[in-house]
């Protein structure tokens, strides 16, 4: 039969971990009630752009977009490589303004056009917002 002497060290590191987590838990639960409190205090729209900022996307560019470009539009997404833009943000922008600007659609060579960096030389737009690199436009033909 195997020896017992095993379970007795076994039993003190369950129990200091146990006691551990217990003098843990009120500032873990503190910290999530102050997390809680903070989101209920933002509206939807505030809440989405904490993701803007998490995810490093220009929150001047989105609200442009979602102010200038009209409620049943299609619009395209390009991008490029904007100053200060993170390669997370550079491959989040699509995806997120796919969902943000609902119920609008992006299709590609749409009327209107959301610019994260990229080159509009030679290209026939009418700018409705610029921020260095950043445009809202809609596509002249």
């Amino acid at each position: 039969m195997p020896s017992s002497a095993w379970l007795v060290p076994v039993g003190a590191i369950a129990a200091v971990a146990l006691v551990v987590a217990l003098i843990d838990l009120p500032g873990t639960v503190r910290a999530f009630d102050n997390q809680a409190a903070h989101n209920a205090s933002l509206s939807a729209s505030d809440r989405e752009l904490e993701l803007v900022r998490t995810l490093g996307i220009d929150g001047d560019f989105v609200l442009a977009a979602e102010r200038d470009l009209p409620a049943r539009a299609a619009y395209s997404v390009e991008t490029g490589q904007p100053r200060g833009a993170s390669q997370l943000a550079l491959q989040a922008v699509p995806a997120f303004l796919q969902n943000f600007l609902l119920p609008r659609l992006q299709v590609a060579n749409a009327p209107w056009l959301l610019c994260y960096g990229c080159d509009l030389h030679g290209r026939h737009v009418r700018e409705l917002w610029r921020k260095r690199d950043l445009v809202v436009a809609e596509v002249v033909h």
